[in-house]
């Protein structure tokens, strides 16, 4: 999943769970504006990844691959993750 504006969901933003395996959530703005200056929160996480979730990477090493967050968090309950480059605004 890349080079989404995911915001104001009445959930989470992103989740992966029940056999997501292998994803890749890279170059997103998740709860923020389309130009990444202002919060506009999901109602819940903004990435959620629950326990049965394996093997996914959030983000990356360039910032092409970086993430932007704001007015959420991510959730991490997931087995073998890796979050990388991530910008969180809080």
């Amino acid at each position: 999943m890349r080079g989404f504006i995911i915001n104001r969901f009445n959930k989470h933003g992103i989740g992966l769970s029940l056999g997501s395996s292998n994803c890749v959530i890279a170059g997103n703005y998740i709860g923020t504006n389309a130009a990444g200056t202002a919060a506009s929160p999901n109602d819940m996480h903004g990435v959620s990844i629950e326990s049965d979730a394996e093997n996914n990477i959030i983000g990356g090493t360039t910032a092409a691959d970086r993430n932007v967050l704001s007015g959420n968090g991510i959730r991490r309950c997931g087995r073998a993750y890796r979050c990388n480059g991530q910008h969180d605004h809080g």
